[in-house]
């Protein structure tokens, strides 16, 4: 009767260990397949990962890549060589188009936001891949550089405009010497793509501006003749807390919102009889707007072009007094 129970006993401990192999085997089967389905997935994004590698080291090697350029046609020299004539001149006095300014890729400096206003920059430091880096604009902060330079000269405490409203802009540009220079402005905030893409379509053509500084560099104790002060070195100006000329209420460029360019060869003038007069002994001699004289804005010029593209109005265009270095646009 021992015998019988012991026998029993062993046969279902067999059958216990049996039901353990069964169990196990059955885990051990569901952990393969997890695996082998982890493996799988891991192998498709390797395989995905380097196939994107494959397609950057393509577009890198296409990139450096040297293109075999032939040689130009007579004729192909001839209008070049008129072009570059024409662009140093700083705008089109023949009435044509200009083409824009094909600069090598540099390896210099990378943004001007190491630069210094009216820094010259070397044409070969000019990154062409990057030019974004070259039209910035920064918020001013109280306290901040920009700040305490601009408070209680161009920028008045005021109801009117407040500083969050303003930005700080860098900016390059050719300058009658043909030289990349840095340039400075402070403009709207609603309008920092507006300047930001018409100084980059200038600078493209190798449009050219004397000089761009804020007004604050000329600074005599009050607005209105800080604005002469500036415009008799011929500066590019924008943002001036001031009101409009021979008025009383805020000019745009109170608000950032117009800009004067080149205003010696584009002087502020008006009508005595039948001729035209100015207030800047500077500017008389491009009294006569049908001279073709060079860095004149006329209806033909790049710089009007690319302005009223942008929605900006020209005071060129107004009856009297005419106004022919300031271009506005009124958000308001």
């Amino acid at each position: 009767m021992k015998k019988k129970k012991n026998g029993i006993g062993f046969f279902v401990l067999m059958v216990f260990f049996c039901l353990i192999l069964i169990v196990m085997s059955a885990v051990l089967t569901v952990l393969c397949f997890q695996m082998q389905a982890e493996v799988k997935e891991s192998a498709e994004k390797i395989n995905e990962l380097q196939q994107k590698t494959d397609s950057l080291i393509e577009k890198i090697d296409s990139m450096q890549q040297t293109e075999t350029v032939l040689p130009p046609s007579p004729a192909e020299e001839q209008a070049a060589e008129t072009a570059g004539q024409t662009q140093n001149s700083g705008g089109n006095a023949d009435g044509g188009e200009l083409a824009p300014a094909e600069l090598e890729e540099g390896s210099g400096a990378a943004s001007v936001d190491a630069l210094s206003p009216g820094e010259i920059i070397p044409a070969e430091n000019i990154s062409v891949l990057s030019m974004d880096n070259y039209f910035k604009a920064y918020e001013i902060t109280e306290g901040d550089e920009i700040y305490n330079r601009i408070l209680g000269k161009s920028y008045q405490i005021n109801d009117s405009v407040a500083l969050a409203d303003l930005r700080y802009m860098k900016v390059i540009h050719y300058n009658f010497n043909g030289e990349i220079q840095v340039g400075e402005l402070i403009v709207n905030a609603n309008l920092v793509g507006d300047f930001s893409s018409a100084f980059q379509q200038l600078f493209e053509h190798k449009y050219q501006i004397h000089s761009m500084y804020l007004v604050d560099n000329y600074w005599t104790g009050d607005a209105v003749s800080t604005d002469v002060a500036s415009i008799d070195v011929n500066n590019t100006s924008c943002f001036n807390y001031r009101v409009k000329t021979g008025g009383e209420s805020l000019s745009l460029h109170a608000y950032g919102c117009a800009i004067d360019i080149n205003p010696q060869q584009n002087p502020y003038v008006w009508y005595e009889g039948d001729s035209l007069v100015c207030a800047h002994d500077n500017a008389v001699e491009y009294l006569d707007r049908t001279s073709g004289a060079a860095h004149m804005i006329t209806h033909e010029d790049l710089c009007y072009q690319i302005f009223t593209g942008l929605g900006f109005t020209w005071g060129g265009d107004w009856d009297s007094p005419k106004d022919f270095q300031h271009f506005e646009k009124n958000i308001f």
